[in-house]
């Protein structure tokens, strides 16, 4: 007996799960180096954090606080992109774009606010840690997204997800 074109099943591409992989894993890592760890990162491991209080204006730990729970959301945003991105949901794209945009707003904000805002109230003996790690930060917040916004511009790309849409609404499974 014939299968019907209609229902045969679609290989899935290689990239989205790399892609949707290395999403999950990122997003994994990010969350324990991202929110949880900068708040215990405050009094452990900065040499600033003790004198932060004191030599920061009042504002900035607000917007450390809401700059960490961002960063909190949207590693979990990326842990869910990629785990749709395995199974090919067709939102998928949406949310990776998001996290790339948010993602790279937040990293060049945070590397403008340490290296340019706080630079006067930095103390001299801190100041080069602090520049460094504000631009590793930029890197490490926007490499991955960079890349993202690249991946899922492609015309190729774009038309595979849209596929996936399609897809789902005659019913067709992946393989």
């Amino acid at each position: 007996m014939a299968r019907n074109p209609d229902t045969r099943c679609y290989p899935r591409p290689a990239w989205a799960k790399w892609i949707g992989g290395a999403s999950v894993l990122i997003g994994l890592l990010s969350v324990p180096c991202g929110a949880p760890v900068g708040c215990v990162q405050n009094r452990v491991m900065n040499p600033c954090c003790d004198i932060m209080e004191e030599v920061f204006p009042p504002w900035y730990l607000v917007y450390a606080g809401v700059s960490l729970q961002i960063s909190l959301w949207a590693s979990l945003l990326l842990m869910v992109a990629g785990a749709l991105l395995i199974s090919r949901h067709p939102v998928t794209r949406r949310l990776h774009l998001l996290y790339a945009w948010l993602m790279l707003g937040l990293s060049v904000l945070n590397t403008f606010v340490v290296r340019i805002v706080l630079q006067d109230a930095i103390p001299p003996d801190v100041r080069a840690s602090m520049s460094i790690g504000a631009f590793v930060g930029l890197g490490w917040g926007t490499v991955y997204p960079i890349f993202l916004l690249l991946w899922f511009a492609r015309a190729s790309v774009r038309d595979e997800v849209m596929s996936w849409a399609e897809a789902r609404r005659q019913g067709k499974r992946a393989a």
